[in-house]
């Protein structure tokens, strides 16, 4: 009785087909004009009013938090500190 060796995941070893496909993707320069990265009006928009929007309902909860919580000034904090940090990095993202 002999033990065959189970061909590795994808075939066998000799298969060049898949490698083929891999050599014929040209190299990607980050330094072509081709790939400027500029993002149009509206996706800024939409980018800006999802991080505000996320500020405001953090604040929103940060202010609903019930003052028997244990640790209630440093849950608050942190929540406003989330807040703040959504509400500027959609004002980035507006700006930018």
């Amino acid at each position: 009785m002999t033990i065959q060796k189970e061909a590795p995941l994808g075939g066998d070893a000799n298969n060049t087909r898949f490698k083929d496909n891999f050599k014929r993707i040209p190299p990607i320069d980050p330094n072509d004009p081709r790939f400027e990265r500029v993002d149009c009006l509206p996706c800024r928009l939409v980018g800006a009013s999802a991080f505000t929007g996320l500020g405001v309902y953090a604040y929103v909860q940060s202010r609903r938090l019930p003052h028997n919580v244990p640790l209630y000034r440093t849950k608050r904090f942190g929540i406003l500190g989330l807040a703040t940090a959504f509400a500027l990095t959609g004002l980035y993202r507006l700006v930018n």
